[in-house]
C-alpha cells in the first residue's frame, strides 16, 4: 500500500475524514479534472453534485452508465440494455458485439474526494432538498433516502469544498468494465441494481491518488474562514446549524480540527519515510 492509501486508511479509521463520490462521463460533465486533480475554474458558478458514500456511488454508477448505454452510445439503434433484452441471449450478444466494436463510448471516471469530517458534517446541518430553498447557493440534499443519498454545491460552499479536501483520487472506468457491468446485470437479472457494480470499486489501488494543493498550503485556513463567513453572511446556511448559532466557534473549530488532520497527515508521512530511509 503506498503512503498515500495508508494514510487516507488511518484518517478514515480514526473517523477524522470522509469520502465523496463523483461519477463523470456523458451527461455528468466533467467539472474536476481528472489530470489535474483540480476542479474546473469556470465550474465555480454551477452546482456540483456528489454521492456521500459509496453504496450511492454503485447506484449512481450503474445508473447512469445505462443511461449513458440508451440515450447515447445505442441511441439509433434497436437494441436497448433492459432486464429482458439481456437475458435474451441473441440481443444480449448483439448488444456486446456492439460494445466491443463501438468508436462512441466516452471517457468515463469515478472521482473520490477524501475530506475532513467537518465538510460532510457541515453539508448535513444546511442542506435542503431543491424544492425547500430559501437561499439560491444553499446545498442541495439529493436522492434522499437511497443509499444516503447525496449533496450539491456550488460558489462559497464550492469553495469551503476544496480548502477542506485532503486527497483526491481518480479511477477510469473502462469499455472492459463496461462489459463487465452489462454481465453482472444479466446475471442478477436486475439492471440497476448497486451490487453489479461491486467489482469496479472492491479494489482500491484501482485509485490514482494525488495530495490536495490546499494540505500543502500555509494560507488554506484563511480559506477556510472566508469561505465560512461567506457563506453565513451570506444566509446560505440553515437557521437551525451551528455555523448560523454561532459563527465564530464552528468556524474556529473547523479550522482546528483541519490544522490537526493536515499535522496528523505530516506525522504519518515523516513516519513512513523514516522507516524508509532507516
Amino acid at each position: 500500500m503506498c503512503i498515500y492509501e495508508d494514510t487516507i486508511s488511518i484518517l478514515n479509521q480514526t473517523g477524522t475524514a470522509d469520502n465523496l463520490y463523483r461519477f463523470q462521463g456523458g451527461h455528468s460533465k466533467g467539472v474536476f479534472d481528472v489530470k489535474t486533480s483540480r476542479f474546473q475554474p469556470d465550474s465555480r458558478e454551477k452546482y456540483i453534485y456528489f454521492s456521500s458514500g459509496l453504496d450511492h456511488h454503485k447506484f449512481f454508477t450503474v445508473k447512469r452508465i445505462r443511461q449513458l448505454l440508451n440515450n447515447e452510445v445505442l441511441y439509433g439503434t434497436s437494441l436497448e440494455v433492459t432486464r429482458r433484452n439481456l437475458g435474451n441471449p441473441r440481443e444480449y450478444q448483439a448488444i456486446r458485439n456492439f460494445l466491443v466494436n463501438t468508436d462512441k463510448l466516452p471517457e468515463l471516471h469515478s472521482v473520490r474526494l477524501v475530506t475532513d469530517n467537518n465538510f460532510l458534517r457541515l453539508m448535513k446541518e444546511n442542506s435542503c432538498i431543491p424544492e425547500d430553498k430559501s437561499e439560491p447557493k444553499i446545498v442541495e440534499r439529493v436522492d434522499r433516502g437511497v443509499y444516503g443519498g447525496g449533496y450539491g454545491v456550488t460558489e462559497d460552499w464550492r469553495d469551503l469544498l476544496e480548502a477542506l479536501t485532503l486527497f483526491t483520487g481518480t479511477q477510469r472506468i473502462s469499455r472492459e468494465d463496461i462489459l463487465a457491468l452489462l454481465a453482472q446485470m444479466k446475471a442478477s437479472g436486475k439492471v440497476n441494481r448497486k451490487e453489479n457494480a461491486d467489482f469496479i470499486f472492491s479494489d482500491s489501488s484501482r485509485y490514482s491518488f494525488e495530495l490536495s494543493p490546499s494540505v500543502e498550503s500555509y494560507f488554506t485556513k484563511y480559506k477556510i474562514i472566508e469561505a465560512m463567513e461567506k457563506i453565513y453572511e451570506s444566509h446560505n446556511c440553515s437557521e437551525q446549524g451551528n455555523l448560523f448559532q454561532s459563527p465564530t466557534d464552528t468556524i474556529k473549530r473547523v479550522v482546528e480540527d483541519y490544522e490537526a488532520n493536515k499535522s496528523k497527515i505530516l506525522r504519518i508521512f515523516d513516519n513512513h519515510h523514516t522507516r524508509v530511509r532507516y
